[in-house]
């Protein structure tokens, strides 16, 4: 008899313990996907606001007002997405990365000359592909 209740009680105990270990597998799975997808929503939005911004930057002569509205309502966009992007990931470093990332963005039409344009540019994109990786590793 204390076999029997023995075998039954392992066998509830393994049902249970493996619905537990695939539930927390599916979880972490499910987490993965969502800050992957962020990450590319996040990466989306921010280049638009770049190219925006350039343009602004191009137009300081004419069309300005026009440029600098577009930038604003590009930038309203990806507000609610960097918010999902930091509810998200906790890593600091790439939170650091974004953050950065998202400051150079915003900030680029206020470069000097046309040099400094590329070279703002050019930074973004390596911080855009550092985020890139560390996001990788987050979800690998």
């Amino acid at each position: 008899m204390w076999d029997t209740a023995i075998a039954v009680a392992g066998t509830l105990l393994g049902v249970v313990v493996t619905h537990l270990l695939q539930y927390r597998a599916t979880d972490r799975r499910e987490h993965r996907k969502a800050i992957l997808d962020t990450a590319t929503d996040t990466a989306d939005a921010l280049t638009h606001v770049r190219r925006l911004q350039e343009t602004r930057w191009a137009s300081r002569g004419s069309g300005y007002p026009a440029a600098k509205q577009a930038v604003w309502e590009a930038r309203s966009t990806a507000g609610p997405v960097l918010f999902r992007f930091k509810a998200l990931v906790r890593d600091e470093a790439t939170l650091a990365l974004l953050d950065e990332l998202v400051d150079l963005t915003f900030n680029l039409h206020d470069a000097p000359d046309a040099d400094e344009l590329d070279r703002r540019y050019s930074q973004a994109r390596q911080l855009n592909d550092r985020l890139a990786r560390a996001i990788g590793r987050l979800t690998h």
